[in-house]
Formats: structure tokens, C-alpha cells, sequence
């Protein structure tokens, strides 16, 4: 199903759903605040992975531009003076 209000919106039911089942599995599975605490470290740290994992992936197409800029900034620099 479609927005008819918005460009581009797609309604697809499941990334609705999977993470309220995912959210009460997490509540009930940690039923004391103290395993809330770890839980939350654990998603911080899983986070942080994920994002660095995408961000080498979103990355690659440009890599020989980044070795280019990152070996010789020196004589680009020097050149401006």
C-alpha cells in the first residue's frame, strides 16, 4: 500500500511489526533493570559495529579518491602557497 499524500512513502507492515515483537521479547525476556542496563551496552557497542560496517561498505566505490587525497596532501598544500 501506498501513500497518496506523500512522494515515495511505501507502508510495508512488517518493519511496523518486527520491532514491537522484538521490543516485548526484550521486556520480557529482561525482567530486572539491571539486565536493561547490560542489554543497553550491548545495543550501544552492536551499534557502533553495525554503523562502522556500513559506513566501510558506503565507502569503497571511492577509495582510490580518499588514497589519492590522504598520500599526497603535502604537495597539493605546498603548490597553494
Amino acid at each position: 500500500m501506498t501513500s497518496a499524500e506523500g512522494y515515495g512513502q511505501i507502508y510495508v507492515g512488517a518493519v511496523n511489526w518486527l520491532p514491537m515483537i522484538v521490543t516485548l521479547g526484550l521486556t520480557i525476556g529482561f525482567a530486572k533493570s539491571d539486565n536493561f542496563a547490560e542489554a543497553y551496552g550491548i545495543a550501544v557497542s552492536l551499534t557502533m559495529r553495525m554503523t562502522s560496517a556500513l559506513l566501510f561498505i558506503a565507502m569503497l566505490p571511492i577509495k582510490e579518491l580518499l588514497l589519492c587525497l590522504f598520500r599526497c596532501p603535502y604537495p597539493l598544500c605546498r603548490s597553494l602557497r
